[in-house]
């Protein structure tokens, strides 16, 4: 493990302390919608990367998926979630783990700019057919309610750097920016 590995881990644990952040649940909305547009069928599997609460994955795992869910904190999942929860970094995820489907909303602006590449780069290797991906284009706005205030955003970018990063990975992107902080991307095989 090395020392932002550590710093992010400890951030994020301290993080879903806050019944406020734990509120927020920005992959609920769009479960149905990933679901259908990814084409998922029960027996298929998915891995929900950057799970949170869970909410989300379980959402998923209702429907009929296999589903895994990858967070760096290990206090992340509400209680009445159970799902199969992998505890890692995203740029440092050493399992041998595929899925059909892969599930990303509202993480990848978390992420380090150094190390974004290399999570993009295991999502993508990891997905064997399509991928909904969802950004914030904006600062956050509850890393500064936080005591000591933590800046959560760390990856903060416009729609076409986004498209771009997932153009270089996935051979079809199709995306769409909704209002002015959500991107939200398709990506298949």
């Amino acid at each position: 493990m090395d020392e932002l590995q550590d710093q992010e881990r400890a951030k994020y644990e301290r993080v879903w302390t806050y019944e406020g952040y734990r509120r927020q649940a920005d992959g609920d909305p769009v479960v149905m919608q990933a679901y259908e547009a990814m084409g998922c069928k029960p027996g298929e599997s998915l891995i929900d990367w950057g799970c949170g609460k869970g909410t989300p994955a379980q959402a998923f795992q209702d429907k009929g998926l296999v589903v895994t869910g990858i967070d760096i904190a290990r206090n992340c999942l509400d209680p009445d979630v159970k799902i199969n929860l992998y505890v890692a970094c995203l740029w440092d995820v050493d399992i041998g783990l595929e899925a059909d489907y892969a599930f990303c909303t509202d993480v990848l602006e978390h992420i380090p700019p150094e190390r974004l590449p290399a999570v993009l780069d295991t999502i993508a290797s990891r997905t064997r057919k399509a991928a909904f991906i969802q950004v914030c284009t904006t600062h956050d706005t509850f890393g500064r309610k936080m005591d000591p205030p933590e800046t959560l955003h760390l990856s903060v970018m416009p729609y076409v750097a986004w498209d771009t990063l997932l153009r270089a990975r996935w051979p079809k992107v199709s995306g769409s920016l909704r209002g002015k902080s959500r991107a939200y991307f398709l990506c298949m095989r």
